[in-house]
């Protein structure tokens, strides 16, 4: 098929957006089985699993993404935020490993990205460090008028000071 990876991670993202959260999950995987060399289906993959609340299935297809590559932001950021805030799965040593990773790919300049580094330094007890990268998120978010990031980046950051 001439462009089979792009119709078929539509579909699939079609079957997602309506709700078919498990049939999106069989097309991602056998998308990830047909193009294994493509980072994106493990990574939906891994996003489907968070909305059906499979936390740990969702942790393994984000290494399996960043196991294609390993700069991969979208991974990244998912599996960072997932180890920094989830009681079940935390590990926020290597929260804050990937978070700053993903902050540094990004030069920090990536708001919801330095939001998730913000909670993998308060998982690792670091509040001056993590309001600090709020902060900044704060200031970034404004600059490019992100509403919905703004204000939740506002809550966080009220909450710790």
């Amino acid at each position: 098929a001439p462009d089979h990876f792009g119709n078929a991670m539509q579909l699939a993202y079609l079957l997602e957006r309506s709700g078919k959260i498990e049939e999106a999950l069989i097309e991602y995987q056998k998308i990830a089985r047909i193009h294994p060399k493509n980072p994106q289906a493990p990574f939906q993959s891994g996003m489907a699993c968070e909305k059906l609340t499979r936390i740990g299935d969702a942790i393994a297809h984000y290494e399996a993404s960043l196991n294609l590559s390993s700069q991969y932001l979208p991974a990244l950021n998912n599996l960072a935020f997932i180890l920094a805030t989830s009681k079940e799965h935390g590990d926020p040593k290597k929260a804050l490993k990937l978070a700053t990773h993903a902050a540094q790919l990004t030069k920090f300049k990536h708001a919801a990205i330095l939001d998730t580094l913000a909670s993998a330094q308060l998982a690792n007890n670091d509040k001056p460090g993590a309001l600090t990268t709020l902060k900044n998120a704060l200031a970034l978010a404004q600059a490019n008028q992100e509403a919905a990031l703004i204000s939740e980046l506002s809550k966080k950051i009220k909450s710790l000071e």
